[in-house]
């Protein structure tokens, strides 16, 4: 999905879960507004497994942590997965709005320290 796109459906109320793949560092410089922090060092599908019926839009900085993320998910029987092309820096490209996060909230199904 591309960044005008995207924008188009959470101006709409289109649902959509947020991934941000990137590590938690990178959330405090930036980060897409409502999204969640599930990072690719930690990614383990099952984890999100309640997720499995929501439509998920992963995206890290430019494409390739989100591609490894998906082909995850995809492999693991998630059927309704995609991908933010070009990743946070297509959205900011396009001067979408942008937020920071001290403490990024984080994808937690299960016991969570």
């Amino acid at each position: 999905m591309n960044a005008p796109t995207l924008k188009q459906w959470l101006d709409h109320s289109q649902y959509v879960v947020l991934i941000d793949v990137r590590e938690p560092v990178e959330l405090t410089i930036e980060s897409i507004p409502g999204a969640v922090s599930h990072p690719l060092s930690i990614f383990d599908p099952s984890k999100i497994n309640l997720l499995r019926e929501q439509r998920l839009l992963l995206y890290c900085q430019s494409g390739m942590r989100s591609d490894r993320a998906a082909s995850q998910l995809i492999s693991m029987g998630f059927t309704n997965v995609t991908q933010l092309q070009g990743g946070l820096s297509a959205w900011k490209v396009a001067a979408y709005p942008l937020t920071k996060s001290q403490n990024p909230p984080l994808i937690c199904f299960v016991k969570c320290r």
